[in-house]
């Protein structure tokens, strides 16, 4: 190439006139040399430049079947180069040196590279609940006999940490710590020689909504949650939920306003992909008008599903039918129905209007009521969801009347929450109570344990927005959840 030499000439004649740069001047030689591929498989090198006196750069390469030769020399302060006169299938080695008006530096760090088509592609990493990273990959290669994985913490520099069996597209870091960044990068291993790089993700490791906490292996955890037109924004919307669903740990998340079936799947994707301890499975309901639907996720690791159901006929009473699901817990049976009643209303009940919205209400609630005296009598039962109303209201305008007022067959968990300061409040946008938790008498002794408990989630106070943050990308409803402890007697 003419620019190569132009430099090696100009290098001769310099040191032929014996020309000096005096005896201070230490020819430090460049360091950290590392090649990487591009999308256009090319070689791109890069280096530290560790003087201030060079007048360029010696790039030399060599093949398994030619020695190092010169390819190209570069301008002073120059630290990277591009080799575009490569071909895919061969193995590259390259050195640098710097060079100097009276000579060259030594030379840098060697470096190897097998430029394939095949090398990995699609790397991405994610933090999982225990805090570890998880990376995953597409293996484009048939041949390959394993897989190099390399780091850089805090922007320092890239170091091998584990090489991998072949065929194998994932691999989970557990030597990390939160508080700190993490870039990745994958390669082949095909012969002796490794890959091109696949591209490079990286992470900053963090707890996610420290001191949030809620769910123990003890209690029965169930929480009711509507997710307003789920997913409101998107895929942010579903990484807000798997890291919120993985802290707040309920064995059942009770959901309403699942608009989307495919976000819904990949909720439940990512939930499994992020909890290495756990199996998840979800059921979404498809019935409901605009797709408003009712979903249930739940832990299966700590439970045992029997049935998922819908019930309930009219679209009056309920425009949304109730999810009812059977479960087992600890050897303990469980029917759990889910509900999203009719929104809206003036506050005022007049039964003399069958679509009056406080009418419809009063109807669902006088229905759930019949359905658990008919079918489950004797059984563990919690009612709950977005029943859109509340509990403190006067006798006349009480859609909850009839329930409220069997207080030997049931009792509102979060009366309460209801009762207090609209700081624990599930809809602040009013503010109201419109989440509730039902249980019925079977289920009254746990209720009064020690360790049982109702709440309101506020998981806005644990994030750096607070309620806007949680009002744009996750609901306008914060979630309620009930724990239940059980004795010895159970």
């Amino acid at each position: 190439m003419i620019k190569n030499i132009v430099g090696i000439v100009l290098f001769v004649i310099l040191t032929s006139c014996g020309t000096s740069t005096g005896p201070s001047e230490i020819k430090e030689a460049p360091t950290n040399l590392v090649a990487f591929t591009t999308i256009n498989d090319q070689i791109q090198l890069a280096w530290q430049d560790n003087s201030s006196a060079e007048i360029g750069f010696i790039i030399e390469r060599k093949t398994p079947y030619v020695a190092y030769v010169v390819i190209d020399t570069t301008a002073a302060d120059q630290s990277e180069f591009l080799d575009i006169d490569v071909e895919v299938g061969n193995n590259y080695s390259y050195r640098i040196s710097a060079l100097f008006s009276d000579g060259i530096s030594e030379f840098s760090n060697e470096v190897s590279i097998l430029l394939t088509s095949c090398s990995p592609t699609g790397l991405t990493v994610y933090e999982t609940s225990n805090y570890y990273v998880f990376l995953e990959w597409e293996d484009r290669c048939i041949e390959e006999s394993g897989f190099v994985i390399e780091r850089k913490k805090n922007n320092l520099e890239f170091v091998i940490i584990d090489t991998i069996a072949a065929d194998i597209t994932n691999f989970i870091d557990e030597d990390v710590e939160v508080e700190n960044s993490y870039n990745y990068r994958v390669a082949v291993l095909v012969d002796n020689a490794i890959s091109t790089w696949s591209n490079e993700a990286s992470l900053y490791l963090s707890v996610w909504f420290e001191g949030l906490e809620f769910g123990t292996e003890e209690t029965f955890d169930v929480v009711t949650w509507n997710i307003e037109h789920f997913p409101k924004a998107n895929q942010t919307t579903v990484d807000y939920i798997t890291q919120l669903m993985l802290v707040i740990d309920a064995e059942v998340y009770a959901l309403q306003e699942i608009e989307s079936n495919a976000y819904f799947e990949t909720l439940l994707e990512q939930i499994n992909l992020l909890d290495t301890e756990d199996s998840w499975a979800g059921y979404r309901a498809n019935s409901a008008s605009y797709e408003i639907n009712l979903a249930y996720i739940y832990n299966e690791s700590s439970i045992q599903m029997i049935d998922i159901y819908e019930f309930g006929n009219s679209s009056r009473p309920f425009p949304r039918r109730p999810l009812l699901m059977q479960l087992t817990f600890q050897n303990e049976e469980f029917f759990v129905i889910d509900n999203h009643l009719k929104a809206s209303g003036d506050g005022t009940m007049n039964l003399n209007d069958p679509w009056d919205e406080e009418t419809r209400r009063f109807e669902a609630c006088n229905l759930l009521d019949e359905y658990i005296a008919e079918n489950l009598p004797d059984a563990n039962v919690i009612v709950l969801g977005d029943f859109n109303d509340e509990l403190i209201d006067v006798q006349v305008n009480n859609v909850f009347w009839t329930l409220i007022n069997k207080p030997l067959e049931y009792t509102f968990t979060d009366m309460d929450i209801a009762q207090g300061p609209s700081t624990n409040w599930s809809y602040p946008g009013w503010p109201s109570h419109l989440d509730h938790i039902l249980i019925t008498n079977e289920l009254f002794d746990e209720f009064a344990l020690a360790d049982s408990n109702i709440n309101t989630i506020l998981i806005d106070s644990f994030m750096e927005g607070l309620w806007n943050e949680y009002d744009n990308y996750i609901s306008d409803h914060r979630p309620v959840g009930l724990k239940l402890a059980f004795s010895d007697k159970k």
